[in-house]
């Protein structure tokens, strides 16, 4: 599989104590950069596996 993880890319700056999501700008980050990973995958048929750190701040 091909793995993807933004933890240390896309980095959500909180704002006192909320967990909020991440802003348009990065999930638009995020969906090219999946949008590659997939258009690369399916010619070789792999999957794509995003995870995350167990890290509560990240």
């Amino acid at each position: 599989p091909i793995l993807l993880n933004i933890d240390n890319e896309l980095v959500y700056n909180r704002f006192y104590k909320d967990f909020g999501p991440l802003n348009l700008a990065q999930i638009t980050t995020y969906l090219l950069e999946l949008r590659s990973l997939l258009e690369s995958g399916a010619r070789e048929d792999r999957l794509v596996v995003h995870y995350c750190s167990s890290h509560p701040e990240k």
